[in-house]
């Protein structure tokens, strides 16, 4: 693999920074960047997280997020007992769906914008898609 030399590297970081300023404005949901509002970083980023319960009869569930940096589980602060949201395929509850969560289970999740037209907000959404129509152990 050849690299590129240092200067036109770095001539080509400016020309992406200068063209991404030009479009940051932009009401166009192909150029819009969403940045959380009160963390100012990029969301939709994933993560990995662990389940703090098991699977409850709604579509949310209870988990703590691990440090990036250190692979740690959060032990306090915003990144320990959030809400995760779930999708159900074919129905509305986690303890009727499979994958089956239990505590302790490794899930993927991402903070995402949500907003239901008056109120917008963050929320952590799980990756995984949940069906009630899959063959599992659910209680």
């Amino acid at each position: 693999m050849v690299l590129a030399n240092s200067k036109t590297v770095k001539r080509q970081v400016r020309k992406n920074a200068n063209n991404i300023k030009e479009i940051a404005g932009k009401d166009d949901r192909i150029f819009r960047r969403i940045i959380h509002p009160a963390k100012n970083l990029p969301l939709g980023i994933s993560r990995r997280a662990k389940v703090t319960q098991n699977a409850p009869a709604g579509s949310t569930i209870t988990a703590n997020l691990y440090n990036i940096a250190t692979g740690v589980e959060a032990t306090g602060g915003d990144e320990f007992g959030i809400t995760v949201f779930c999708n159900i395929s074919n129905g509305t509850a986690l303890n009727e769906a499979g994958p089956l969560l239990i505590i302790g289970n490794d899930i993927t999740v991402y903070e995402s914008v949500w907003t239901d037209g008056e109120t917008t907000e963050t929320r952590w959404y799980c990756s995984t898609n949940f069906d009630t129509d899959e063959e599992c152990a659910c209680g």
